[in-house]
């Protein structure tokens, strides 16, 4: 048990699991270092008691596989599956449902028809819910205008662009940022 153990070589076999799974991670989801704060997300907070080491370290991977899930689709289509994979992995190339349905192979009526019907949203809502995502992080680890944001995930108008971020978090991208900054992410 590591209640037993002293507390920094617990804290050490802790981190080690963690590090491993990060490796995992890294392997079979490799966008999902454009969604989160990968460092934050594998770091554990070592100023638990250590009779507390469990609940933290179990608390961590909770908090991991929320992030995993955060993109995944409940669908027993593996075109869906495919298409939504495609959107998370490449947000800055400016999709379109005539693009990933080209991708894909499918007619697009019939990719916007079967998304809808799998998942209760349009394309066009997934897509701009993964946006929205990457939006987050890039407010709140780059130094990148937010013209330059809205650009680079495909937003023309960078008015509106401000406008649907708003109406995803409830905030403008500038008070985002601000918050990111003051570490209340």
């Amino acid at each position: 048990s590591l209640e037993g153990e002293e507390p920094e070589k617990a804290w050490a076999s802790l981190e080690s699991v963690l590090t491993e799974i990060r490796q995992q991670v890294l392997k079979t989801q490799p966008h999902m270092e454009d969604y989160c704060d990968f460092d934050a997300l594998f770091s554990l907070d070592k100023t638990a008691a250590p009779e507390k080491m469990a609940d933290s370290f179990c608390g961590k991977v909770a908090e991991i596989q929320k992030e995993i899930n955060k993109f995944s689709v409940s669908t027993k289509s593996e075109l869906i599956q495919s298409v939504c994979n495609t959107v998370v992995k490449n947000i800055e190339n400016n999709l379109s449902l005539q693009g990933v349905a080209d991708l894909h192979f499918v007619n697009k009526a019939y990719l916007s028809h079967l998304f809808k019907q799998e998942l209760g949203m349009s394309f066009v809502d997934y897509l701009t819910m993964v946006k929205m995502e990457r939006a987050k992080i890039l407010l709140g680890r780059s130094n990148l205008k937010i013209y330059e944001i809205s650009a680079r995930l495909g937003y023309s108008d960078t008015e509106y662009f401000s406008r649907v971020f708003k109406q995803f978090t409830g905030l403008t991208s500038t008070e985002y940022r601000q918050l990111c900054s003051n570490g209340e992410e």
